[in-house]
């Protein structure tokens, strides 16, 4: 198995949260996000705040990727 980068983040403290009903920024980057880098993604509007977590397996740059 490769190694795998995990990225989470959890929001609290703020005013009660539910799902919006119109998707914005945030909403629409994370999913094409974890999809380019055939990961996974876990999104949760929980009361408290949103929390997501994105893993993906760590690629070595080739000669393509690093030109960039």
């Amino acid at each position: 198995f490769p190694p795998r980068l995990a990225i989470s983040w959890m929001e609290s403290g703020g005013p009660a949260v539910r799902l919006p009903s119109e998707k914005g920024f945030g909403s629409r980057l994370l999913p094409v996000t974890a999809a380019e880098l055939k990961g996974a993604l876990d999104v949760r509007w929980n009361p408290t705040g949103l929390a997501w977590h994105l893993s993906f397996p760590l690629q070595p740059l080739d000669d393509e990727t690093r030109s960039h």
